[in-house]
């Protein structure tokens, strides 16, 4: 990977490790800062996990610290004071590229934009990672609200000279409908962590093994999934892993799973370690995910990865490889088709399964193949 001229790349973000409920993202950001460019990178990082009131363990603010290559410094994005120690660092370190890891929130994402178009961050290039915010599921929450932001930062030239990051050719596509077809928009592919290798002998039980995997949150469609299995007359036992960042649709959710015929077991079982996902798929039947919109969706890779078919709708980028025969399709919000999908794959022989399980291992290989290609990241950051 060619490295960027002049200072380092910081990367400012509300979450990094050792977080686990905010999701993939934070796998990425860690990636980077073991890769070739990683003695480059200092990641300024808010302390605190999705959802936590508390600090996480050895993350003392204010001090840089070594994450593989590179180094971090975490402060707390909820305190102003805090939060301008961290950009006014920013500043401080003469940094070749600022890499913003969200665009609607506020402290580490719409301030850092004001700041780069009044030159408070130094010279350095800003690159903008939305992580699938402006793809049109996302943008369908709290619409008004995002109409508004993107109205103003369009009309402030906030968004001039921005360099952003697309981790799909799906996302790339969103931010230039949102943007405008002159954005300019760099394609560099998340390198997963290590998966777990591929289970293909062990599927299908009864009752069918589903494993929900994500934030409790509108956009994944966890509620469409358990509508669905109120029509679906084989049993189902549906584990559900990840945090939940609206509260009231959590309990709609945990409502509606209460309301299901005793032939279907649901259980919430919180978040769960990166280290055990691969586990978890490895022993799951297929993996469900009724989102609106995913831009990586590390989960899915790791779901194909473990060999274990999908249940995906198709707004994600691997849409293909469940065409091409890894697991189903079906449009997000459809509850009678998603029950009818979930019907047919309790239907499924193990003959199925099994070429279903080697062709979601075979897709993750050859997305890894084509992500251990780095130009797109030296591109990034030229």
């Amino acid at each position: 990977m060619t490295e960027p001229p002049g200072g380092p790349v910081v990367v400012l973000t509300h979450f990094f490790a050792p977080a686990v409920k905010a999701g993939g993202p934070v796998q990425s950001l860690a990636a980077l800062t073991g890769s070739e460019l990683g003695h480059r990178v200092r990641v300024l990082a808010g302390d605190r996990d999705l959802g936590d009131a508390e600090p996480m363990s050895g993350t003392d603010r204010g001090v840089w610290t070594r994450h593989g290559s590179g180094q971090v410094m975490y402060f707390d994005a909820h305190d102003v004071r805090s939060v301008w120690r961290a950009l006014r660092t920013i500043r401080s370190l003469s940094a070749s590229h600022v890499y913003v890891n969200s665009l609607f929130a506020v402290s580490t994402g719409l301030l850092p934009l004001l700041l780069a178009r009044l030159r408070l961050l130094g010279s350095g290039r800003l690159v903008l990672a939305p992580r699938g915010q402006l793809d049109p599921g996302a943008l369908t929450l709290s619409a008004t609200r995002k109409r508004v932001v993107l109205r103003l930062l369009r009309l402030l030239g906030l968004l001039d000279g921005v360099r952003w990051h697309a981790t799909s050719e799906l996302e790339a596509g969103h931010i230039r409908q949102v943007v405008g077809d002159d954005a300019d928009v760099c394609l560099a592919l998340p390198v997963p962590a290590t998966a777990a290798s591929a289970d293909v002998g062990t599927r299908p039980s009864v009752p069918l093994r589903l494993l929900f995997l994500s934030r409790i949150s509108p956009k994944k469609g966890l509620d469409t999934l358990l509508l669905a299995l109120a029509v679906v007359p084989e049993p189902v036992r549906l584990d559900v892993y990840g945090p939940s960042d609206d509260v009231s649709y959590a309990a709609k959710c945990e409502a509606l799973a209460s309301q299901l015929p005793p032939i279907h077991q649901v259980t919430f079982r919180g978040s769960v370690p990166h280290e055990q996902v691969g586990q978890l798929m490895q022993a799951a039947d297929a993996f469900v995910l009724p989102t609106q919109g995913e831009n990586f969706g590390h989960a899915i890779f790791e779901a194909l990865a473990a060999g274990c078919p999908v249940v995906l709708t198709p707004t994600t980028p691997w849409t293909e490889a469940v065409r091409g025969g890894a697991g189903w399709l079906v449009d997000a919000g459809d509850v009678t088709g998603l029950g009818q999908t979930l019907s047919a794959a309790a239907a499924a022989s193990a003959a199925d399964f099994r070429r279903m399980s080697e062709l979601a291992a075979g897709a993750a290989a050859a997305y890894r193949r084509r992500a251990e290609d780095r130009n797109g990241w030296a591109q990034l950051f030229a």
